[in-house]
């Protein structure tokens, strides 16, 4: 079984350099692997379909051989996106919880961060359609105040994962009560 609060992978090289003084990981969010699964057996689904496409369109005695082969160049794209896209979104983003901020790094050409204090969190959400509940993935979605929000993608035991940032949320809160004059 993944252990949800992995506190012994390799630090994510962005993620550790943006550390401030006093600011320590408590957690790296890994992406689920059965999540990558599914994605791989709806590709093999696609690519599947392409064949028949192809076989089709080779068995039609039709004279609308360039509709099929239109059809069949169109689907075809449609499938390299769609993984590329897939490959591409495991592949280039680190998440993690540190002791006073959830912070999300994408990474390819372009860096985008998406991160948000712990205190400023107001309410945490868990998305979970059907498959991803009985594989045991999600997103979080932390919201704070006004309309922001950061969200963790395709987390491994989000439940346990929401947890300790709930645990975290509290820590943050009761320290930033502390740094205040009364």
């Amino acid at each position: 079984m993944n252990d949800p609060v992995n506190t012994t992978a390799k630090k994510p090289s962005f993620i550790e350099s943006s550390l401030i003084p006093g600011e320590r990981i408590v957690c790296f969010v890994e992406g689920s692997e059965k999540a990558s699964k599914i994605r791989k057996r709806v590709l093999q689904s696609l690519y599947a379909l392409t064949f028949a496409q192809i076989a089709i369109a080779i068995l039609a005695k039709s004279g609308n051989w360039g509709a099929s082969a239109f059809l069949f160049f169109a689907f075809s794209v449609l499938v390299s996106l769609f993984n590329l896209a897939g490959a591409f979104a495991n592949s280039f983003f680190e998440q993690a919880i540190t002791n006073k901020r959830v912070v999300r790094v994408s990474t390819f050409i372009f860096r985008g961060t998406d991160e948000m204090r712990l205190s400023e969190i107001e309410s945490i959400e868990v998305r979970q359609g059907p498959f991803a509940r009985s594989y045991n993935y999600g997103h979080i979605i932390a919201r704070g105040r006004g309309i922001g929000a950061t969200t963790l993608l395709w987390v491994l035991n989000p439940v346990e994962i929401k947890k300790t940032l709930e645990v975290e949320m509290e820590k943050a809160k009761q320290n930033s009560g502390k740094d205040q004059p009364t």
